[in-house]
This record gives structure tokens, sequence and C-alpha cells, in this order.
């Protein structure tokens, strides 16, 4: 769903990507799809790799309900329709609200735990999966503007 067009493109965007992005070696479009993405940080030469998975084929996604009340918030502002199945969610995402979807919050998410990564030494604790997904979520309405204007507003997508 992302091409590397698209992520530097989105990095533009970025307030203080300088700050965040400092010793960042790599942004990697990867095949995996057994989740959204990742970050690796190298304590020793203190370095890190953002790592952005495949979206799979589908473009509708069963995700646990704790995952889509957590991200509710984001996947209202995209305008992705979603219906109760059994015990989980199904999220109908277009091509252009997956992308949004990548961009604004995995991308941001991951670039949160770099950050993090950057303010502690090796074995001091850091903010974890909260302080990246805080990270993610206080960008989405500052970025939203800017990325609308840039890629156009994922919530108007037909399906």
């Amino acid at each position: 769903m992302v091409s590397k067009r698209d992520v530097q493109q989105f990095i533009d965007l970025i307030p203080e990507w300088k700050e965040y992005s400092r010793h960042l070696e790599r942004i990697v479009l990867t095949a995996d799809d057994e989740s959204d993405g990742h970050h690796a940080f190298y304590h020793r030469e203190r370095t890190g790799g953002i790592f952005l998975h495949a979206w799979s084929d589908d473009l509708w996604v069963e995700v646990y309900q704790d995952y889509f009340y957590e991200h509710a918030h984001v996947l209202k502002k995209l305008g992705v329709v979603h219906e109760k199945v059994d015990e989980d969610i199904r999220c109908h995402f277009s091509p252009a609200q997956a992308r949004a979807f990548v961009l604004l919050h995995v991308f941001m998410h991951e670039l949160g735990h770099h950050y993090d990564s950057l303010r502690y030494g090796p074995g001091e604790p850091r903010g974890g999966e909260q302080f990246a997904e805080d990270f993610a979520n206080r960008h989405l309405d500052l970025l939203w503007p800017k990325y609308v204007a840039a890629f156009g507003d994922p919530s108007r997508e037909s399906r």
C-alpha cells in the first residue's frame, strides 16, 4: 500500500523530522505481513531502522476488539467502515485509507519507538508501546491537514 515515494513525501510533512530521525539508518518496506511494522535499535552503534510491513492482499482486515478500540479515533478520522464479526471487528479499508493508516499511524508509531530509544542509554527503561502510541496519536491531528493536502482525503475515497 505504501511506496518509497509515499514515504519520502510523507517525511517532508513531519515537523521536527531531523530531531526524531537522528541516527535513523534505514526505512525498509518489507514483504513480512505478520504485523503492521517494527522498529529495531542497535545500541552499540546508536542507530535504528523502521520496517513497514506489507499490507495483506485483502483490504478487509479482521482485528481484535482491543486493537480496534485502541485505534478507533484513527480509523474514524480515515473514514474506515467496520462491522462486528463474532468476537472480532472487520475493517473495510480503501487503498487510500490503508496507505494513510500505514503512514499516519504505523510509521509514526515506529518513529516514536526510535525517538524513545534515542532518549535513553542501553538498559535504561523507556516508554515502550505506550510512548510510541502516544507519539503517533499526538502527531495525527498535527499532520492531518498536511497529509490531506499532499495525498488527498482518505475519508472521501471510495472503497
